[in-house]
């Protein structure tokens, strides 16, 4: 019944029905509550005991009554649900609804112009900006880049992230570039040649651009509504990291007789951002190689948020995290009585000189009554 007083506890981001290698269905779900936390969900049933076939998981469900248990998988913490109550939209006032709709974890508008209408682009590199701005609208996918994640399960991945690591990208490039002379003035502190102690080195047009079209071609992986990534055919022959010089090369060299040499350098940068680990180019010019580390410092710096978040939230131990090839350290989790320097605290001096008087059957004598 409208205006029925309901408040339902997850709505239903994403439902999946998969089969395990033993052929039996279950589903991979994703949560979202009203405090905007996510959550990864299993049913390793096709049905639920109780559940009719109409209200089988599927996106847009808003549940109460739910029932559920903590379990890890694959390193990664996620509920498994044992039962749910599915109630009707018109049951739910508008304004519950509201509450369970993600919002990005940026200002959107902010991060756009910062990264297109920067006001110190030169004019080759404003008008790349422009045009790569232009090929995603034709393309039909710009809005997706307000809402996109900037990966599927690794590193921010919520609504806005994408945007969020480009935004922190940005802020660790202009600390490290910025000159003497104009160091903290945010208005003159960007500049072609770079911090005071390599002049001439680092050009940070080049940085810059870099690090707003690294992982441009993700904004035709990820579906926007479900933030999950979907396949299509430019990120299974190319990747998303060859998207981006494949725009510099159509938007900027062909377009500017000057570019040549400064565009081989944005798409090398582009092409080796995810460094001589996991890379198939190398980076070896400067702006190369701190694309690559300023995009893995942001990744990981993700990483260790969310850990001491999910333990500040949920308590207990972080869970391993890929990224980082460890379990992130928490501070704090651990009792202080079982901390390390707690094992190694001196004893009170106080007590111990006290300790030992009592003991010496020689004290108040004097040396002649010994």
């Amino acid at each position: 019944m409208l205006g029925k007083e309901v408040k339902p506890e997850y709505k239903v981001i994403k439902a999946d029905r998969r089969m395990t290698k033993t052929n039996e269905p279950y589903y991979v779900m994703e949560l979202l509550d009203a405090n905007q936390t996510k959550y990864e969900a299993r049913i390793w049933n096709d049905v639920l005991p109780g559940i009719q076939e109409r209200f089988l998981p599927q996106e847009g469900q808003y549940w109460g009554s739910v029932k559920s248990h903590d379990n890890v998988y694959r390193g990664q913490k996620q509920l498994v649900i044992d039962g749910y109550w599915v109630y009707k939209p018109e049951e739910i006032h508008q304004a519950i609804k509201e509450q369970f709709v993600e919002q990005p974890v940026v200002d959107v508008d902010r991060v756009i112009k910062r990264m297109f209408d920067w006001e110190f682009w030169e004019p080759d590199m404003y008008a790349l900006m422009q045009r790569v701005r232009e090929h995603l609208k034709q393309d039909g996918v710009w809005e997706k880049i307000k809402a996109i994640p900037a990966g599927a399960s690794y590193h921010h991945n919520v609504r806005g992230g994408f945007l969020l690591h480009i935004d922190e990208m940005l802020d660790l490039s202009g600390g490290l570039c910025r000159t003497e002379a104009s160091f903290g003035r945010e208005d003159k502190g960007m500049v072609v040649n770079g911090p005071v102690h390599y002049l001439g080195l680092i050009d940070y047009q080049i940085l810059r651009a870099g690090i707003v079209l690294h992982d441009i071609g993700k904004i035709y992986d990820y579906d926007e509504k479900t933030l999950y990534f979907q396949p299509n055919p430019v990120s299974d022959c190319l990747e998303h990291t060859l998207v981006g010089v494949l725009m510099v090369e159509r938007y900027w060299v062909k377009n500017s007789s000057e570019a040549v040499d400064r565009g081989l350098r944005l798409m090398h940068a582009l092409a080796a951002h995810h460094g001589p680990e996991m890379g198939a180019v190398k980076p070896k010019t400067p702006e190369a190689i701190i694309l690559h580390h300023i995009d893995m410092i942001s990744a990981q710096l993700d990483v260790c948020r969310r850990a001491y978040e999910d333990a500040k939230k949920n308590g207990g131990s972080p869970e391993y995290s890929r990224m980082l090839g460890a379990r992130p350290f928490v501070p704090g989790f651990f009792p202080p009585e079982q901390s390390i320097y707690a094992l190694r605290k001196e004893p009170d001096k106080k007590a111990a000189t006290e300790e030992v008087v009592t003991k010496d059957e020689f004290a108040g004598k004097l040396p002649w009554e010994v």
